[in-house]
């Protein structure tokens, strides 16, 4: 019980994430061609996690069922999701995730001298989204 409540939380947590950066992302229109993707893949994440945690919740409810791969594995694959989102965050400057108004010329540089590290933290958010994807597949067939 005590580990749904907190899988849950990390739901909710990693869809709350996943939308910030998403509406940092949409402000940068100087980088836009470059991250059109990675934006996708956030608003992919945040429907993810967000079907996933009603799983968890509609499993908690009907206590009498076994426990899915979703719920004994789940957390595992969320917490690698929560650290790549947490990366990706941390690339951010510090200016754009509290909503200040950025410089639009700072935020083409910026996202020039990290896109490599976004590309591969964006692959490795793809690698854990797809397996959060067979977990959510598995437990509804």
């Amino acid at each position: 019980m005590e580990v749904s409540f907190g899988v849950i939380a990390l739901t909710g947590q990693i869809v709350n994430t996943s939308l910030r950066l998403k509406r940092v992302i949409d402000s940068f229109n100087s980088a836009e061609d470059a991250f059109v993707n990675l934006r996708f893949k956030l608003e992919c994440t945040a429907q993810t996690c967000g079907a996933a945690r009603q799983i968890i919740e509609d499993e908690e409810e009907s206590s009498d069922a076994p426990p899915s791969l979703l719920r004994k594995q789940g957390p595992v694959v969320l917490a690698e999701i929560d650290k790549s989102l947490r990366k990706l965050e941390e690339l951010l400057p510090e200016s754009d995730i509290k909503g200040k108004k950025p410089r639009r010329a700072r935020q083409g540089i910026h996202f020039l001298l990290k896109s490599d590290t976004m590309a591969t933290l964006s692959r490795h958010l793809d690698e854990e989204v797809f397996l959060l994807t067979t977990m959510l597949t598995l437990t509804v067939w």
